[in-house]
């Protein structure tokens, strides 16, 4: 028989029954455990990303004052030169995802593509030029 104090709860897809608060608050602490992960997972994937940009920025703005040194014909060392290159790959590969925008879907397309140049690979995503 059905008793007026009690009843079902379901957590998580498992159903409990509420006279037992202990199982529930345990069930309860878990699940507001693996939301505090994945913030701390999202935060910290949000910082890299956001190093990740200011890096790109700064390597682009370091490949501008090496073509504008070789603009006004100052010499430049085959280093400079090494990594203006790797540079303009990284903004020609930026330029291509930007205007990949402008396609419907196109961000599961650019997953599928980084998915398959990884099997072979490469990224299309930008690079860091500095090595740690």
């Amino acid at each position: 028989m059905w008793r007026n104090d009690s009843a079902l709860v379901a957590i998580n897809g498992r159903w409990f029954n509420s006279s037992h608060p202990d199982k529930i608050k345990r069930v309860g602490k878990t699940i507001k455990n693996k939301i505090k992960e994945f913030k701390v997972k999202l935060i910290d994937k949000a910082q890299q990303i956001e190093h990740a940009a200011i890096a790109e920025v700064k390597e682009t703005h370091e490949a501008a004052l090496i073509l504008w040194k070789m603009a006004k014909g100052k010499k430049v060392s085959d280093k400079e030169i090494k990594f203006l290159k790797a540079q303009s790959i990284d903004i020609g590969k930026a330029l291509a995802i930007i205007g990949l925008q402008a396609v419907p879907f196109s961000s599961a397309a650019i997953i599928a593509i980084e998915v398959a140049a990884k099997k072979y690979g490469f990224s299309i995503f930008p690079t860091s030029q500095k090595k740690d």
